[in-house]
């Protein structure tokens, strides 16, 4: 975990380091209100990052606090500096240490049904991770800015319960 003042207070006990602890049970990561719902942690060395499967929290995963759209900023600095990050950027975008590496959205539900009326078969889809590529344009980094920009309830808060990451160290 690297906690910066511009990421998001967490709540509940949902600790950041529950997101990526190899458990898809409670707890997971949990913020409060905040303009942006954003957590800062190390990957260790310098790596350079092809996808990341991303698991919501169960059971209503296309509803409530839910991540609907993020973006992944990255730095390959030691110690990157704290810096405030627009809900809207462009991959390539730099503000001070951070680049954007990714704008993503998560898939609609195979249904079709709005999130907040998932099926069973929505959920089970969602329940098996979904996977996102990372643009092959994303630079090798050691800390990643993981930012919620919309959640599937329009909330000011968010929650995930699993990340795993996958690339080469460089």
């Amino acid at each position: 975990m690297y906690n910066l003042t511009s990421d998001a207070p967490i709540g509940y006990g949902w600790d950041l380091k529950y997101f990526f602890d190899g458990s898809l049970n409670d707890p997971g990561w949990h913020t409060t209100g905040a303009s942006a719902a954003a957590a800062t942690f190390g990957i260790g060395p310098s790596a350079k990052i092809s996808r990341f499967v991303l698991w919501n929290r169960l059971a209503n995963m296309l509803s409530d606090q839910n991540p609907k759209s993020i973006t992944i900023w990255g730095s390959n600095q030691d110690q990157p500096s704290d810096a405030v990050l627009p809900r809207n950027s462009q991959p390539g975008d730099v503000v001070g240490d951070w680049i954007n590496m990714g704008n993503f959205n998560y898939p609609v539900p195979p249904s079709g049904l709005p999130g907040s009326q998932a099926n069973s078969s929505d959920n089970a889809f969602a329940a098996q991770g979904i996977n996102f590529r990372m643009p092959s344009a994303a630079p090798t980094i050691k800390y990643i800015r993981f930012m919620v920009n919309q959640t599937w309830g329009g909330l000011n808060y968010a929650n995930a319960m699993e990340i795993s990451l996958y690339g080469s160290v460089e």
